[in-house]
Order: C-alpha cells, then sequence, then structure tokens
C-alpha cells in the first residue's frame, strides 16, 4: 500500500495528465479470441530464441489455432497450478498465470500488445530451467545428457540472436526498418521511420512514412499517436512547400487540441499563412494566444510590419526583449531602433 501511495504521488508530479487508454470495440468472440491470441504470441516470444516482433500490430482474430493454442495453455497452468500447488510446479504455473496476465490485455492499454509485456514472463522461463536442469540430475537415464544439451544449444542459440539484434539499436532508421519490413502494418514504426527520414532531410520518404502510419486497418488493432504523426506530416508538407495541405491538416489538428498542443498548432498555422503572404491571416492567428517564447511574438512582429503597423510590431518586439539572451538582445534593440527611427 506504501509502495501504490509513492508511486501515485511520484507520477502525479511528473505525468500530472491521466492515464491514457484505448477501449477498441470488439465483439465478445473476437474479444476473447484476440487476448488468447496475444498470450500465444507472448509464449512463442518467450520460448522461441529468436528475437520478438518489434510490433504491436495484433490481427483481430476469430476461434483458430492462436485462441485455441492460448486457451489450452491457460487451462492447463490453472489446472496445473491447483493440481501440484503444494510443489514448485505448481507454483511456477501459478507465476506463469500472473506473468501472462499482461498478455490479456485486460485493462485497456494504448497498445494492445508489445513484446515488453512479456518481460515478466522470462523469469518463468529461468524458473523452468531450473526445474528441467534439477530433474535432468535426478534422472538415472542416459536422457538427461541430451536434456542438457539441447538446453546448451537453446542458450547458444538466444545468445547469438541477442548479440545480432543489439546492432538494430545504432538508430530509429535501423530498428524500425527492419519491424516495419516484417509487419508494414506496424503503424508505430512507420511513425519513427517517418520522423528519421525528416530529419535527413529525405521529405518525401517521410511522407510516405507518415501516411502509411495514419492508414487504420480494420482487421488489426494497432497504435500509433495520430496527432503526432498527423503534426509530422503537416512540417513535411510545409517544407515541400505544399502549404495548402499542410494547413488543411494542421486545421483538422487544431479542433481536437488543447495546451501546448494548441498553441503550437496555431503558431504553425501562422508560418503556414506568412509563407502563402497571408500575414493579415498570421496576425489573427497569432493574436489569439499568450506567446511566452520570442519565435511566434516574432512572426506576429513581422507581419505586423508587412501589414504596415509598424507602432504595434515595435510593441511585440519590445516583448521579445527579455525572453532572449543577451547576444540576441543586442539585436532586437537594434531592430527596435531602426523601426522607431523610421516611423520618425
Amino acid at each position: 500500500a506504501g509502495l501504490l501511495v509513492v508511486y501515485a504521488v511520484v507520477r502525479y508530479a511528473v505525468v500530472p495528465e491521466g492515464w491514457s487508454r484505448t477501449a477498441v470495440p470488439l465483439s465478445f468472440v473476437e474479444g476473447v479470441a484476440t487476448r488468447l491470441g496475444a498470450l500465444t504470441r507472448q509464449l512463442i516470444h518467450v520460448v522461441d530464441p529468436r528475437l520478438p516482433e518489434l510490433s504491436d500490430a495484433m490481427p483481430i482474430l476469430g476461434f483458430g489455432w492462436m485462441a485455441f493454442a492460448g486457451g489450452v495453455a491457460l487451462i492447463a497452468m490453472m489446472v496445473g497450478s491447483l493440481r501440484w500447488r503444494d510443489g514448485r510446479v505448481g507454483w511456477f504455473l501459478g507465476f506463469c498465470l500472473i506473468a501472462l496476465l499482461p498478455s490479456l490485455n485486460l485493462v485497456p492499454l494504448p497498445r494492445f500488445t508489445s513484446p515488453h509485456y512479456g518481460y515478466l514472463l522470462s523469469f518463468a522461463l529461468g524458473l523452468a530451467v531450473v526445474l528441467i536442469v534439477d530433474r535432468l540430475h535426478r534422472s538415472g537415464s542416459d536422457w538427461h545428457r541430451w536434456g542438457f544439451v539441447g538446453l546448451a544449444l537453446w542458450v547458444l542459440g538466444a545468445g547469438v540472436s541477442t548479440y545480432r539484434g543489439g546492432t538494430r539499436f545504432a538508430d530509429d532508421a535501423t530498428l524500425f526498418g527492419v519491424a516495419v519490413a516484417v509487419d508494414p502494418r506496424f503503424l508505430e514504426g512507420h511513425h519513427y521511420l517517418g520522423e528519421a527520414a525528416s530529419r535527413q532531410g529525405d521529405f518525401e520518404r517521410a511522407a510516405k512514412h507518415f501516411q502509411a502510419s495514419l492508414k487504420f486497418w480494420d482487421d488489426t488493432i494497432a497504435y500509433v499517436d495520430w496527432f503526432a504523426a498527423s503534426s509530422g506530416l503537416a512540417e513535411v508538407r510545409v517544407r515541400q512547400g505544399r502549404y495548402a495541405e499542410a494547413d488543411r491538416l494542421l486545421l483538422a489538428l487544431q479542433e481536437h487540441a488543447e495546451g501546448s498542443r494548441l498553441r503550437s498548432i496555431v503558431y504553425n498555422r501562422a508560418v503556414v499563412a506568412q509563407r502563402q503572404e497571408r500575414h493579415a491571416d498570421a496576425v489573427d492567428l497569432l493574436v489569439t494566444e499568450p506567446w511566452d517564447r520570442p519565435e511566434p511574438i516574432l512572426l506576429l512582429a513581422r507581419s505586423l510590419s508587412v501589414l504596415g503597423k509598424i507602432k504595434e510590431a515595435v510593441i511585440q518586439m519590445e516583448r521579445v526583449v527579455p525572453l532572449v539572451d543577451e547576444a540576441r538582445q543586442s539585436h532586437v534593440k537594434v531592430m527596435i531602433q531602426s523601426m522607431k527611427e523610421g516611423v520618425r
């Protein structure tokens, strides 16, 4: 109870927003079968010595082999944990049940499934190895040697796979490029690839990935921060000079934004208006927010100056002075003086 209280206080201090969660509308059959399929997927990830799939895209399932396998595994663990509840096997199976709970998505989260939901389950694999080794030691047959050989080969394969997989973390393009190649429905992967391409200046490729990240599939559950992906696509369109499309994207986002996100969108729309030489529209957008950083105020002053409203532009420039460092203050003061002299 004390840990929960401390966690709640610290989390609220760092992240005051509420818990972001998503409830995917599924029928009863789809809800049960998809959750059992996600459980099977986690079991495969833990047992398979190869790297797990990074993608969180989960097909919406009916009662097929994945759901059947997950149901059998779940029932077997429940029965076994009760049947051998006084022994180590019972405790092991009970731990497996607890470790698998995140895979069932009983509490709706943004990502329906993900490899890191199986972190706790990896401890169960370690427990299983301990039980197997103990059983092989107790066995008087020659099969225990083959058992040790099998475990050694598994550990060797997993070690090589883990070592080789480490190279994927060189950068976002490497990590998510492999993941998207394996699963093109990995929407969040497309989003990060779009950001990576944008940073590299490859705006055409960035736009393709951002558009792919916003393509939702009716038969798949996949998470993406659509707001961030749409903002990224709008930024790319601005850099490509496709201002009308950028403004349409930003206008759609503005309807769902608030707080700092809303101010960011308003500023970006003002940038688009200024690039299109719609200075009056830029002014109308910027005067609606109480800006506390220099860039929007400078843009407002520039648009006012172009419109011939020099005195108002000077007032805005004077607001910029305390918001910048000493080196930039000198430059801003020179601009203000020049504008005042122009009025005279």
